[in-house]
């Protein structure tokens, strides 16, 4: 039996969000973690999650499938693949009896926002809040000789830069997470946080998918959203979300927010999950696997069935 990742289809149409490949990236790292090479890590692309046909694989899952895109999000996967439900996102709760018979058979299931874990345990659905993975993805180099001196602005609307002090506006970097015609967004994603890890003093940001990798790597972070969103459950524990009637009480020289001990902890049961569910099925799919490699399995002649059939018709 297999360990496996999500990937991206190689031809992902206009704009890029590489927030979302920043997500694959944190479930390499927990493989990193547990020891297990990533050589030897499957990679099945998302829109062949529900038809895959290979080696069994366990899958953790902390990424947002239902409901986010409409025409080409699963919602249940192939019988092949077995999930390690660690950070679920649901957008609504018009979960079918068939969907919740499916979560069930993976309980618990790991939510990264208390809204997903309120619509599960609606469904009698056993569901715990475990955040999204990319806040364990490791701190940066302290020893390391970084100059760590710019200021980065990642998708700040112009409207709210006059709530940002001049100092930090004069000479800063602008960037974006939504790239256009971005040929490989998983490797943009990687030189984006080694960017960061080597240059950023603070990075000031609208975007969830930023802030938590520089909370993680013990960057300096403010985070400007114009509303709260569900999303935000978890890493309000971590850090505020300044929404926009709090603009001008922005602290714009924040700490590195240290949270080594309970990073370890979700890693740790992260890690524990993924093991247990490996151990519980891998004999079980290894020899299921070793009988499915038969190529006699596809025709065949069902006894008792066929030959009544073959006995009876004649006489119509």
């Amino acid at each position: 039996m297999l360990y496996a990742n999500i990937k991206f289809d190689g031809n992902r149409n206009g704009s890029v969000n590489i927030g979302d490949d920043l997500q694959i990236l944190a479930i390499e790292y927990l493989y990193q973690y547990m020891g297990i090479d990533y050589k030897d890590v499957v990679r099945i692309r998302l829109s062949e999650l529900s038809t895959y046909t290979g080696e069994y694989a366990i899958l953790p899952v902390s990424f947002p499938l239902y409901g986010y895109r409409e025409g080409t999000y699963i919602k249940m996967f192939s019988p092949k693949i077995i999930p390690v439900f660690l950070g679920l996102s649901i957008m609504s709760n018009n979960i079918s009896k068939e969907e919740c018979d499916y979560l069930r058979r993976y309980e618990p299931i790991g939510c990264r926002d208390y809204y997903t874990v309120k619509i599960l345990r609606n469904h009698n659905i056993l569901a715990y809040l475990n955040g999204c993975m990319t806040v364990t993805l490791p701190q940066r180099d302290i020893m390391k000789n970084y100059e760590q001196k710019t200021v980065y602005l990642v998708d700040i609307p112009t409207k709210y830069t006059k709530y940002i002090p001049d100092q930090l506006l004069k000479g800063c970097v602008i960037k974006s997470q939504i790239l256009e015609e971005c040929v490989d967004p998983e490797k943009t994603m990687r030189e984006r946080l080694d960017e960061y890890e080597k240059n950023a003093s603070v990075v000031i940001t609208t975007r969830l998918h930023c802030v938590l990798p520089c909370l993680a790597m013990g960057i300096p972070v403010v985070f400007m959203k114009e509303k709260y969103s569900f999303r935000f459950s978890a890493i309000s524990r971590f850090i505020h979300v300044y929404t926009e009637e709090e603009f001008d009480k922005i602290d714009f020289s924040p700490k590195p927010v240290s949270y080594e001990s309970k990073k370890k902890s979700i890693l740790a049961l992260a890690a524990k999950r993924i093991t247990e569910t490996y151990n519980r099925y891998r004999e079980i799919f290894d020899l299921s696997n070793f009988y499915e490699t038969n190529n006699n399995l596809s025709t065949y002649y069902i006894e008792h069935f066929d030959n009544v059939i073959e006995d009876v018709l004649p006489f119509f």
